[in-house]
Parts: structure tokens; sequence; C-alpha cells
């Protein structure tokens, strides 16, 4: 048995939960993601904004848990795209988010 990081980055938020070895929930964290809707019908997410929420719900279910994981699993919304700068590794615009018009 294994304690895992489950972290499920989402449209408007991303959440992280800690799972014990039994199944019990160790910690549960979530971090709101701003999103933007203009009145032409986009629909934009700051990629760094993104990043860092994952980042950041992670080490807080982490610390909240106390001690280590022995693996990390991802769930992505998988619908946004963020086009990244090959050379920089700097988000080249906004992430276009899967409710665009």
């Amino acid at each position: 048995m294994v304690r895992i990081l489950a972290i499920d980055q989402g449209t408007s938020a991303t959440k992280a939960v800690v799972v014990e070895p039994d199944g019990s929930i160790g910690a549960v964290t979530e971090v709101a993601l701003p999103v933007t809707a203009s009145g032409d019908g986009a629909v934009e997410v700051d990629p760094e904004a993104l990043w860092t929420s994952v980042l950041t719900a992670g080490r807080d279910a982490l610390a909240r848990a106390g001690g280590a994981v022995e693996g990390i699993g991802l769930a992505n919304q998988g619908e946004t795209i963020v086009a990244w700068n090959r050379l920089t590794g700097a988000p080249i615009g906004p992430g276009i988010v899967w409710q665009d018009r």
C-alpha cells in the first residue's frame, strides 16, 4: 500500500488530495483559478496562475498531511490550450479555455 498525492486541475480550481494507504483522506486543498471572459466570447486563463495553482495545492496538501508520498496522480481538464516558447519555457499568451467561443 502506498500514499498518493492526487491532483485534479480543473477549469476554475485545482484540488489536491493526499490518499492514505488505507484509502482514507489525509488532506484536501483547493486553490481557485481565475478565469477571464470577455463580452465577445473569449474565455482565457493565465498559464502562470494555472501552474502556480497546481504547485500551491500540491504543496499545501502535502504539508497538511505531513510525511512523504510514494506517487502522484494528475488529472487535467485537457480542453484548455497554452502555447509555450520552446527556448524560454515561458507561455506565449493566455490559455484558451474550452468555453471560448
